[in-house]
């Protein structure tokens, strides 16, 4: 697994970015599940340390892991803790994707990987473009927290043949099916969470809306992606793996540096 967290008002919409990369689609779930069963506890500080020569690093100031047991044996307080222990959860790195692209990084994510989770924690101004699509929400009352997955593709997603139908009928039901788990997890934390079907736009348990998010609105843009129009259509394009990639989106309150969105060990 490779993370890297990004900080500062990027773009007046989004203030803090966290990226992690994994194997496959099914790592990310088992990765927020873990994260979900640590989270049944106390919180305990560990720092992280940057080892960018090994083959799974991860860059940060902090992570914060929840050990219930360990706590409770010592006697410690979970307030106390946090209250003595300045977590600097957020690093502005800058040249993050230029480091990847450039091989300036060993072991470039978008060689080992084929998966990419990204913790997007956005802005007031970002919550009004997306009340249409929660009416039943007040989202300006919440924290609100995008989490865009990408799936590396095996076929360039901007032309339509048998194979890309196929790949993206899997992808979709992947997709789908895992979000669902990731939503339950967050949930049986308290918070709230839905994502939106790629084949409908809608959210998949948020109340019936006008408003829809396909894979080709602009707001996708909010998120760093970017939009390329073919005359026929138009098709979103991934910052490293350029059109083979099938991206999805889950939204919730939790906030974007609450631990079970902080990288584990796998």
């Amino acid at each position: 697994m490779a993370s890297r967290l990004i900080g500062g008002r990027l773009s007046g919409l989004i203030y803090s970015r966290r990226i992690t990369y994994l194997p496959n689609f099914s790592a990310i779930v088992q990765h927020f599940s873990k994260n979900c069963a640590s989270q049944q506890a106390t919180v305990a500080v560990q720092p992280l340390i940057s080892e960018y020569g090994s083959s799974c690093f991860e860059v940060g100031k902090a992570r914060v892991l929840l050990q219930n047991e360990d706590l409770l044996l010592r006697g410690e307080n979970s307030e106390e803790l946090l209250d003595n222990y300045t977590v600097n959860i957020f690093q502005q790195v800058s040249q993050w994707a230029d480091d990847i692209k450039t091989n300036s990084i060993p072991h470039k994510p978008a060689s080992l990987y084929s998966a990419e989770c990204i913790i997007h924690e956005c802005a007031p101004k970002l919550k009004t473009e997306f009340q249409e699509l929660f009416p039943a929400r007040d989202l300006q009352k919440h924290n609100f927290t995008a989490i865009t997955i990408s799936q590396r593709t095996k076929n360039d997603m901007s032309v339509w043949n048998s194979d890309v139908e196929a790949e993206r009928e899997e992808l979709l039901h992947l997709f789908n099916n895992g979000a669902k788990e990731i939503c339950t997890s967050l949930e049986a934390l308290g918070y709230w969470a839905d994502f939106v079907d790629p084949s409908s736009g809608v959210p998949f348990f948020g109340e019936h809306t006008n408003s829809s998010l396909f894979e080709t609105d602009y707001r996708f843009t909010r998120f760093g992606f970017t939009l390329t129009d073919l005359g026929c259509c138009k098709v979103i394009s991934h910052s490293l793996w350029g059109n083979h990639a099938y991206v999805g989106i889950i939204f919730t309150d939790a906030p974007a540096d609450h631990p079970l969105l902080l990288p584990l060990d796998q």
